[in-house]
């Protein structure tokens, strides 16, 4: 209830930034047609933030399920169109469903922003973090092989085969394993993005190698999102074991919470909520014929650990941070 509260405090300074824009808007009732993962709980965070930022504007939101399911995801566009909504900004899977999207889209002449995920290419607005630092991996494998000290077995619980997120955030992995030998991935498992699944792979995981970290276990998990660590955290709590460093990525509560508890080591951070909020910014401005770069809303990536923990909780998101954010956010170069 804190982070919507400050989170709206942070709808009102844009609704100011914006008047001149706001001001030239039709009377008539606009739309702005939103879809994501609703199981997800960042796309989720995300939604929530988006559809506030709306409201602040005046603006419906027509909010639609992706299931995690291209034919859905494709449906779901096709019915923001048919409903004639003025923009629709999207959470999609993959890179052919994207630009499938975006083209129907294009045609309509409705004004596409992607959030969170970034397409690789087409005419839309892109709202969000993963287009620098790969989604967020590069950060993350990089705290976890200083964590481990270079060396060690990895836990790596990975994302959907073939989505965006999960390509980006394999590739800070690989990098690291690459950059040190010493690092050897022993368990590899698809974790469906929650912390249930990410809780049964760590448990298999730690059944399978018993032995403590010093002689050869598991020393290291690497999840590509923050629901699949928590999930690990909970089966090492549970199995009694303090040798085993975990990160995530994308600086849930819940991670912060456990880096300053000491049962999780790092994760890093994307702020979900200005993500969604700038994604309705851009779609508000587009909406009124505005030209609005490709890449003017880029949030940088941060690194929680138990020294910056209480820093980033803060940042969850208050009055001061949106005005920084809103500097932060120039066109990538």
């Amino acid at each position: 209830m804190e982070r919507r509260k400050r989170f709206l405090g942070l709808g009102l300074i844009i609704l100011l930034l914006c008047m001149p824009v706001f001001l030239g808007i039709s009377q008539a009732k606009q739309t702005i047609g939103m879809t994501g993962d609703f199981k997800n709980e960042y796309h989720m965070r995300s939604l929530t933030a988006a559809k506030d930022q709306a409201a602040i504007f005046g603006i419906d939101a027509m909010m639609l399920d992706t299931k995690r399911d291209p034919g859905t995801e494709i449906r779901n566009i096709e019915q923001f169109i048919a409903s004639k909504v003025n923009a629709i900004i999207a959470i999609h899977s993959n890179d052919s469903v994207y630009e499938l999207a975006i083209g129907k889209a294009n045609q309509a002449k409705i004004p596409f922003v992607a959030f969170l995920d970034c397409p690789p290419k087409g005419d839309f607005i892109y709202a969000g973090s993963n287009y620098v630092q790969g989604a967020g991996g590069e950060i993350a494998a990089e705290a976890l092989a200083k964590a481990m000290n270079y060396s060690g077995n990895i836990v790596y619980i990975r994302g959907t085969p073939g989505v965006i997120v999960s390509i980006n955030r394999d590739k800070g992995l690989q990098a690291a394993l690459k950059k040190y030998p010493k690092l050897k991935v022993v368990v590899e498992l698809e974790g469906d993005w929650t912390r249930a699944t990410g809780l049964k792979i760590m448990e298999d995981a730690l059944a399978k190698y018993p032995q403590s970290a010093k002689n050869g276990g598991v020393s290291g998990v690497y999840a590509i999102n923050d629901a699949m660590a928590l999930g690990a955290v909970r089966a090492i709590q549970t199995a009694g074991r303090k040798d085993i460093k975990v990160v995530g990525i994308d600086g849930a509560l819940d991670a912060i919470d456990a880096i300053q508890a000491g049962t999780m080591t790092a994760t890093a951070y994307q702020n979900a909520e200005a993500q969604g909020v700038y994604a309705v910014v851009a779609a508000f401005r587009a909406m009124k014929g505005e030209k609005v770069p490709q890449f003017g809303f880029n949030i940088p990536w941060g690194l929680v650990t138990p020294e910056t923990a209480a820093k980033f909780k803060q940042a969850q998101v208050g009055v001061n941070d949106a005005l920084n954010f809103l500097i932060e956010s120039a066109p990538v170069k």
